[in-house]
């Protein structure tokens, strides 16, 4: 009995010392990629590089994508739309949106392969599962323009405004542009949430979304201009007051 309780406390021994070595390495992993970032945010790309390679190579997504991102842009590395590629392709697989997201874009700009937009949508769709609303904006982009699929322009305002009410600004101001258009699914102009959505989109730094603000306010009623700025407070200010469906 005495050698099968030394034996069951060896092993929750050994498990103990595994568990805190694992506990350890993960520590470890989340200091060099926060080193890379802080790096990064200074402008030392080498060292960015440096600190993220080796994480990278042991299977940490989001560093596989950042060292895609330094070849993609020829920070701290010779720009080499291959390799960017290669690392984006391989945090993707992994399920990391970012690098779903930056490789459709790839697909879609001919950057290191022919351009496709086929291949770069099956990316912005997987990408917009995970919640990567800039890739909502791009499916809705690709529908507004026909691009690898045949245009459709009630589809591209579904997805333009999931992405608007997440708060992406470009999506914003095309909802915005398409509402002021009479590019809305009862193709009658809607100033009114023209006017809200142009906006939000440039309190959000997008500023092409002035025109459509300037042009839907001339056209608005005193009265529904009044209510259209409460509402750009409320939705602004994240209030539960605001209802985007109005």
């Amino acid at each position: 009995m005495r050698g099968i309780k030394e034996f069951i406390i060896g092993c929750a021994v050994a498990l103990l010392s595994t568990c805190g070595l694992m506990s350890a390495l993960a520590d470890d992993e989340e200091a060099a990629f926060n080193a890379g970032l802080a790096a990064m945010q200074r402008g030392h790309y080498a060292m960015a590089y440096r600190a993220w390679i080796d994480i990278a190579q042991s299977g940490n997504a989001r560093a596989k994508s950042n060292i895609g991102y330094l070849y993609e842009q020829g920070f701290g590395v010779s720009q080499d739309y291959g390799k960017a590629m290669t690392w984006y392709s391989d945090a993707a697989d992994d399920g990391l949106a970012e690098a779903q997201h930056n490789l459709g874009m790839m697909y879609a700009n001919a950057l290191g392969t022919e351009e496709s937009w086929g291949r770069a949508l099956l990316w912005f769709r997987r990408a917009a599962e995970n919640e990567s609303f800039e890739s909502t904006y791009m499916i809705g982009l690709s529908y507004y323009r026909g691009l690898g699929q045949i245009e459709d322009k009630p589809s591209a305002l579904h997805y333009f405004r999931i992405a608007a009410e997440s708060g992406y600004a470009d999506a914003q101001y095309m909802l915005s542009y398409m509402l002021l258009a009479a590019e809305g699914p009862t193709l009658k102009a809607d100033p009114f949430n023209a006017y809200v959505w142009s906006s939000l989109a440039l309190e959000s730094g997008q500023v092409q979304a002035e025109e459509v603000r300037d042009l839907a306010r001339m056209v608005l009623e005193k009265d529904d201009l009044l209510r259209a700025n409460l509402k750009i407070s409320e939705c602004a200010a994240g209030d539960a007051a605001c209802d985007y469906t109005n």
